[in-house]
């Protein structure tokens, strides 16, 4: 453990592999950061929150960044999605203090099981060609606000149903939906953070180790993505959602 900065080499290693999951398949890696600080770097809760938010927040900006400047970024696209999340993600927040504690765990499964079988289940072939998708302006908004809704409720774990809400119901590509996924995190994350580092709980020594590991595996998760056919892009995304699942299950029958 170095004595300015909190990581260790398994925390590192773990961290590549959430920028991996993130360059590859959008929002889906910022539910694996917290587990990390709290497991791995035995992080207490109101530390490894901000720390998450900042980490996975500057991390999804830098991702949705390149996305713009390669052109895989429309800025309209993005506020169909972004603007109705960021107003359901409040309203999410203010309900989820009001529901029970199992009703929330196992409407997330629930959720996370539907999900993850639509994107594995086969699809009605598109007519439109890979290169030019039409996104559909009252499915992205009805998306946005599911995801916003969810990461309200959820927390970061929310956000991992990004993708297969843009996929599913605003009609992008996999590829496409990469880009939108992150440049929502980022803001949802500015938001977050807006609120959290006034707290006093925002440590910049967990978050930059943190943040370099995940910015490498994000060069490493962006190179597999320009090589990964979109279809098969979408059957890993929604393997990852069932084993989330499954995960889910087994920590509530311990």
């Amino acid at each position: 453990m170095c004595p300015n900065f909190i990581y260790t080499w398994q925390s590192s290693l773990l961290f590549v592999l959430v920028g991996t999951v993130l360059g590859s398949l959008g929002a889906g890696g910022a539910l694996l950061a917290l587990p990390i600080f709290l497991m791995v770097l035995k992080v207490p809760m109101e530390l490894a929150v901000p720390a998450t938010t900042a980490v996975v927040g500057f991390a999804a900006l830098s991702g949705a960044w390149e996305a713009w400047t390669a052109k895989r970024l429309e800025l309209s696209v993005l506020g169909r999605f972004a603007v109705p999340g960021m107003v359901f993600s409040a309203l999410g927040s203010w309900i989820s203090h009001k529901i029970p504690g199992a009703i929330l765990h196992w409407s997330f499964l629930a959720v996370v099981l539907f999900a993850g079988a639509r994107l594995l289940l086969p699809r009605r072939a598109s007519t439109e060609t890979e290169n030019t998708p039409k996104p559909d302006p009252t499915g992205l908004a009805v998306a946005g606000a599911g995801t916003g809704a969810l990461m309200g409720l959820f927390g970061v774990g929310g956000g991992f149903l990004a993708m297969p809400a843009l996929i599913l119901r605003g009609g992008l590509s996999a590829s496409t939906a990469v880009g939108v996924s992150l440049g929502a995190m980022a803001l949802n994350a500015a938001s977050s953070l807006a609120v959290q580092i006034p707290s006093g709980n925002l440590r910049w020594t967990l978050v930059a180790p943190a943040l370099i590991a995940v910015l490498l595996g994000m060069e490493i998760g962006g190179w597999v993505s320009k090589r990964m056919p979109e279809r098969v892009q979408e059957r890993v995304l929604g393997i990852l959602l069932l084993g989330v699942a499954v995960s889910l299950v087994v920590a509530q029958i311990r």
